[in-house]
């Protein structure tokens, strides 16, 4: 090995380090952070360790949760103590093993291991905290992983079974650990069927496959839809929240964030590089292909391989952007664009340390800015996430409420419904008492009135008995205008304790002693509901 090889991998070595050190860190630091949305993961997962599969409320059909895959995973460790806390463990070891099979995915197939670990850096930089707080990311992660490095090796040529085989596993779980990545799935059954499709044995097995791989998200909606009239309580009721908050042009919803972030950093240099790297690749192709078929076997699958990667890298990315501005605008882009990263590294590696090599070689103002683009930013930004996330500390109790949900308990009738807005608030509840959502993305049962706000319509049908009453009746537009927000405008402008209107009165029986905290809307009041005769 020379010299200057002998440093990039000291340098690549000394990054990988520091690297994983950090995720390391971060986890011990955040072992007793929780978020909300998460955290209903949990609900599910302990009620599939007790035989109850896919039920929020104990013995009810559920599809709110958006990774039934998750779920699943996460069950067993319900069978034993501490639960949550090995959760947290399991949570940061998955994390670790997710970075680690995205950079060897990353140098499977490009060979480049300084140029793999850039990439890592964002990949990290954007699903650190997602992976710790106990979203689905670091399971994605593996599975997109292992998709890359299955199509290296159909796209190289091999033709055994049981790569068509771990290629129909992986297109089925890939939704059911993420719904929305579906448009990852069929890009790449697109793609592969578009560069073999002149082989028409392999053009009929991967039809055969990708229809069989869909059978069970198929057959999960399917279901969902004759339980609950959609085919996910959640994606139904998550799309209409991000709808409410779009812009609007000309008829047509979009989300100004992800237009902004799109042309920002570091997207707008993943695009630049991405693009240039895309012109290069099909310049080869098209050159290759118009050679005679023996002349171009040994550069063939090499070439191909290359524009392969970076055509699928860019078509996903594609679909995604589209998918969060205009199919379901978004208004935080960082958690819903995770499954486009390890595409993306794929496809920046190989330019991304041939940079380097080069400003290191010639130009040292170039390097430093190198450097601080692709090193110090990401890292820099990351820190001050994980050290607010840390000072936040919303701990597990916090976050679920219980302070306020042990009252319930004590005063609540059996077989009580209690509707919150919050849902993660069911850990803690009492095992008869069902949770009405408020906005519906654990039972669906108020989708029919979200688009005309008549809660008080709602209120009628169900009868939930009590009511948690937070902040989200004043930033949920289809809260503001309902009857909701009335009662607790009224309760302060009247200084009364019960109101009543449309013929349903609310009773304040309790007021959340705990303070207020930034970035959590927490319960301040506890109704009691009451219904004509």
């Amino acid at each position: 090995m020379n010299l200057e090889k002998w440093e990039d991998a000291s340098i690549n070595k000394f990054l990988l380090i520091i690297l994983f050190a950090f995720v390391v860190i971060s986890g011990l630091l955040l072992i007793n952070s929780f978020h909300g949305d998460p955290s209903i993961y949990f609900i599910y997962a302990r009620n599939i360790a007790n035989l109850d599969f896919f039920s929020y409320n104990p013995g009810e059909f559920s599809s709110g949760s958006t990774s039934p895959l998750w779920a699943i995973i996460l069950s067993p460790s319900f069978l034993l103590p501490n639960s949550i806390l090995i959760i947290k463990i399991f949570c940061l070891i998955l994390t670790i093993f997710a970075f680690f099979i995205a950079y060897r995915a990353a140098i499977n197939i490009t060979g480049s291991k300084l140029g793999s670990t850039l990439g890592l850096i964002f990949l990290i930089y954007y699903a650190l905290i997602p992976c710790l707080l106990c979203y689905e990311t670091p399971l994605t992660i593996i599975l997109l992983s292992i998709l890359l490095i299955i199509n290296k090796k159909i796209i190289s040529g091999e033709s055994k079974a049981g790569s068509f085989i771990w290629l129909c596993i992986i297109w089925s779980l890939i939704p059911l650990s993420r719904p929305d990545a579906i448009a990852v799935v069929i890009a790449d059954a697109l793609l592969l069927m578009f560069f073999k499709r002149h082989e028409s044995k392999k053009l009929f097995i991967f039809i055969l496959i990708f229809s069989i791989a869909l059978l069970p998200l198929a057959l999960y909606f399917t279901y969902s839809s004759l339980q609950t009239g959609m085919a996910s309580n959640s994606s139904y009721c998550r799309a209409f929240a991000l709808q409410e908050t779009a812009k609007q042009f000309m008829g047509i919803s979009f989300s100004l964030e992800s237009i902004l972030a799109l042309l920002s950093y570091p997207m707008i240099l993943f695009l630049i590089i991405i693009v240039w790297e895309l012109s290069q690749k099909y310049a080869l192709y098209r050159k290759n292909s118009k050679q005679s078929p023996n002349a171009r076997n040994t550069a063939k699958s090499v070439i191909e391989q290359d524009y392969f990667f970076v055509l699928l890298a860019f078509l996903i990315s594609g679909a995604y952007f589209v998918s969060i501005t205009v199919i379901s605008p978004i208004n935080s882009m960082d958690r819903y664009i995770i499954p486009i990263i390890p595409f993306i590294i794929v496809a920046i590696a190989k330019p991304l340390e041939n940079l380097f090599i080069k400003f290191k070689a010639n130009n040292w103002i170039m390097l430093t800015f190198f450097l601080i683009l692709f090193i110090l930013i990401p890292f820099g930004k990351l820190a001050g996430i994980v050290a607010k996330e840390w000072s936040n500390h919303f701990d597990f109790e916090t976050i679920t409420e219980k302070n306020i949900i042990d009252y319930v308990n004590n005063i609540a009738e059996p077989n009580s419904f209690l509707l919150s807005y919050e849902v993660q608030d069911r850990y803690y509840l009492r095992d008869d008492i069902d949770i009405l959502s408020l906005d519906g993305i654990t039972d669906g049962k108020v989708a029919t009135y979200l688009s005309n706000s008549r809660i008080d319509q709602f209120l009628k049908k169900y009868k939930p008995n009590y009511w948690l009453a937070n902040d989200a009746v004043y930033y949920r537009p289809y809260l503001q205008k309902s009857i909701l927000k009335n009662v607790l405008d009224s309760m302060t402008f009247l200084k009364k304790d019960t109101i009543r209107i449309a013929d349903i009165t609310f009773i304040k029986i309790y007021t959340n002693p705990e303070p207020e905290r930034q970035s959590f809307a927490h319960s301040k009041y506890l109704f009691k509901i009451e219904y004509p005769k």
